[in-house]
C-alpha cells in the first residue's frame, strides 16, 4: 500500500479507512481554517461578536479522500473519486452527483512522522463540481484489487472549471510537490 501502515489483517476498504481516520484531527484542523474565517472590525463593533470569529453559514458537509504521500510524484494532478464496483453498491461519484457533500477535501497524507499530517490539499466545492462534471475530462481506472474503478480528474482542469475553493500553498506547482514527494519517500523506513 504504498509504504503506510495499514493492517494487512483488515479488508482493504476497512485498511484504508482506519489508515485515513489518523488524519482526522488534522483534517478537522484544516477544514476549521479554511471554513471559519476571522471576523471583520466592523462586524466586531456592531454585531456582537465578542468571539474572533462570525459563524453565519448554512450546512457544509465534506467528503474526504487521502492518498499516502507516494503517490503525488506519479499523480500530482489526479483528483480520483471511485466510481464504479462491480457489486453495483453506490460510490463516492454515485452520492456527489445525487447532491450530497458541499465540498470534498482531497489531499496526500504523510504518516512518517511523528504526527500525521497533509501537506498537499485541495478542497473542491461539489455544487461547482456537479455543474461543471457533464464537461469535465476524466480517465477511468481500475483499482488494483479489482474492487471498484475510479475516474481520475485533472485538478488544473477543476480550477479552470472553478470547482477549487481553496488549496495548500504550492499546489498547483509541481516542481516543489515532485520535491517535497520525493523528499517523503526518502524519509519512509
Amino acid at each position: 500500500m504504498d509504504g503506510a501502515m495499514k493492517p494487512l489483517w483488515l479488508p482493504a476498504w476497512k485498511r484504508d479507512k482506519v489508515w485515513s481516520d489518523r488524519f482526522g484531527s488534522y483534517v478537522r484542523g484544516l477544514l476549521g481554517q479554511q471554513f471559519f474565517k476571522p471576523a471583520a472590525d466592523w462586524q466586531d463593533q456592531r454585531e456582537a461578536t465578542d468571539f474572533d470569529f462570525v459563524l453565519t453559514m448554512s450546512r457544509i458537509t465534506v467528503a474526504c479522500r487521502l492518498r499516502t504521500i507516494g503517490y503525488l510524484a506519479r499523480f500530482p494532478y489526479d483528483v480520483t473519486v471511485r466510481a464504479t464496483r462491480p457489486s453495483g453498491t453506490p460510490t463516492e461519484l454515485d452520492k456527489i452527483l445525487a447532491g450530497f457533500a458541499s465540498h470534498m477535501l482531497y489531499g496526500f497524507g504523510d504518516d512518517t512522522g511523528d504526527r500525521p499530517r497533509i501537506p498537499r490539499w485541495i478542497i473542491l466545492s461539489m455544487d461547482a463540481f456537479r455543474l461543471a462534471y457533464p464537461e469535465l475530462t476524466s480517465v477511468k481506472q481500475a483499482n488494483s484489487d479489482g474492487s471498484s474503478d475510479f475516474l481520475a480528474f485533472d485538478a488544473r482542469e477543476l480550477a479552470d472549471a472553478n470547482c477549487i475553493y481553496a488549496h495548500s500553498t504550492g499546489y498547483f506547482n509541481v516542481a516543489e510537490q515532485l520535491k517535497f514527494a520525493m523528499d517523503g519517500e526518502r524519509a519512509r523506513p
